[in-house]
């Protein structure tokens, strides 16, 4: 660990020079990039924004190689995704190659963590138990979209970490695509620069977790992102990147695959795709409903049916329930059945208000280790985000708004933040600082539609792209430090 902690405080002196840095570059002395509006960008500002992208994945990919517990050198739970491979390549639903101690199925509740330990139990830790087996209960499409492939390309198992740099990375690409797509259709003043760190800090925030602890828990999580985000992206092109009807129903069918395959990654985060529901309600005021363009909405939809279909068979012949995706019969703190069939009627207001305040409004704590601060709200650990408190309050920001008709898009991706909140707090005993992971993005993409709209109404663009900048940049700091730096390194 001495190499470790080493790291560690590297990483925290490059932060604090790395603040000053970014401040010289982008807040002082970066006038003409802040005096430059993104949709008039020169070729050289293009090559920097690639040249950035690379290097965020360059630096995303390192991080997550540091810590032995998390990139696959060390042997634990870690590997179930590599191991769910050689099963399905074995014919099994099941994982054929994780023994089971015969004391576990002779246990009346195997699910009870207290009496497993009472009874000495041999068991996986957060596998999934059912009839005699184990399953993983955490998303299937990264199996099939890159764990199997890879297998039977080359022979070799991929690495979960791996999998996880290539999620991360397409979703920072995905990223940098959606807020350059949105500049372009609605925020004639926003600067370059603006701009630029705001894809930065998006694409950060919405993944520090999956840089800190790679293999096995992020894995689902930054696929499920990087479907997300990029469904939102085609939906965005369906509703706004053309006049063309099949053009923008390829582009809605397109949506929907991504967003239908985020479902088979982690379902919580899958729930984002609510936010398509007034999308579509912006579409239909541009196209007058017919017969013809009723059926092209339905096959725009296709991927939705056939996907789900094919995830809840995935799921009966596993659990013999469709909706059950494992997580009732994980074996973990504690007993998940108790939380498979809760309804909000079981969860008392004041559970969901403490949740509520975990996530968005949480002050850091006090570590008796470096960096001597752990984790804090959304709000709270990234500053720029409450800009959308501000945008809210002005009320030249809201009528932007209104007249681009993005009020209900707005709405539901602030109120889809606070739904993921409330199915955590019932699928789960206690909120973990990863589950944030679920709802950060909605949040960063939230912010930079209002920061958008509030720069649009400044008379001195300049000084507010300064100040943009310089939001993101304390925000990206302070994130690191609260949290993410810490995580890097913790042991399970």
């Amino acid at each position: 660990m001495d190499n470790l902690d080493s790291v560690r405080h590297l990483l925290f002196v490059g932060t604090f020079f790395g603040v000053i840095i970014l401040d010289l570059l982008f807040v002082r002395f970066a006038v003409p990039i802040h005096r430059t509006e993104v949709n008039e960008a020169s070729r050289l500002m293009r090559f920097s924004t690639v040249a950035v992208l690379i290097l965020m994945i360059l630096f995303s990919s390192w991080a997550m190689s540091l810590n032995p517990m998390w990139n696959g050198k060390e042997p634990g739970h870690r590997d179930q995704y590599e191991k769910i491979t050689e099963s399905f390549l074995n014919g099994h639903l099941y994982f054929d190659n994780v023994p089971v101690d015969p004391k576990l199925n002779e246990m009346e509740n195997p699910y009870d963590p207290y009496a497993r330990l009472e009874l000495g139990v041999d068991y996986s830790w957060d596998h999934a138990f059912y009839n005699g087996h184990y399953y993983m209960y955490y998303g299937v499409v990264p199996v099939l979209l890159l764990f199997l492939p890879f297998r039977i390309l080359t022979g070799n198992a991929l690495t979960g970490y791996h999998a996880t740099q290539v999620f991360v990375a397409a979703y920072f690409c995905g990223v940098f695509c959606l807020f350059r797509f949105l500049a372009r259709c609605f925020f004639r003043k926003m600067s370059y620069a603006a701009w630029l760190m705001l894809c930065i800090t998006v694409s950060f925030t919405s993944l520090w977790c999956c840089i800190a602890c790679p293999a096995l828990y992020n894995t689902p999580v930054s696929s499920a992102l990087c479907m997300e985000i990029w469904s939102l992206f085609f939906f965005s092109k369906a509703v706004w990147g053309t006049e063309e009807e099949n053009r923008s129903i390829a582009y809605a069918f397109l949506g929907s695959l991504f967003g239908a395959l985020a479902f088979g990654c982690r379902p919580n985060i899958a729930l984002g795709n609510l936010i398509a529901i007034p999308m579509l309600l912006v579409y239909l005021r541009k196209h007058r409903l017919s017969l013809r363009l009723l059926l092209k909405l339905l096959l725009a939809i296709l991927p939705y049916v056939i996907i789900g279909l094919a995830l809840m068979w995935y799921n009966k012949a596993r659990f013999g329930n469709p909706l059950e995706f494992g997580q009732s019969y994980q074996l973990t703190v504690a007993d998940q059945t108790a939380y498979g069939d809760r309804s909000l009627a079981d969860i008392h207001w004041v559970t969901i208000a403490n949740g509520l305040v975990f996530n968005f409004f949480q002050s850091p704590t006090l570590e008796y280790h470096f960096p001597f601060v752990g984790a804090a709200g959304v709000f709270l650990a990234y500053p720029v985000f409450c800009y959308v408190f501000l945008a809210a309050a002005d009320d030249g920001t809201r009528l932007r708004i209104r007249e681009n008709q993005l009020s209900l898009l707005l709405i539901f991706l602030a109120l889809t933040a606070v739904l993921i909140t409330v199915v955590n707090i019932m699928w789960s005993p206690f909120l973990a600082d990863r589950y944030r992971e679920d709802l950060i993005w909605l949040i960063g993409i939230l912010c930079f539609l209002c920061i958008g709209f509030r720069l649009e109404g400044l008379r001195n663009p300049l000084e507010g792209s300064r100040w943009i900048c310089r939001w993101c940049i304390w925000s990206l700091a302070v994130g690191f430090l609260l949290g993410a730096n810490d995580a890097m390194f913790y042991a399970a």
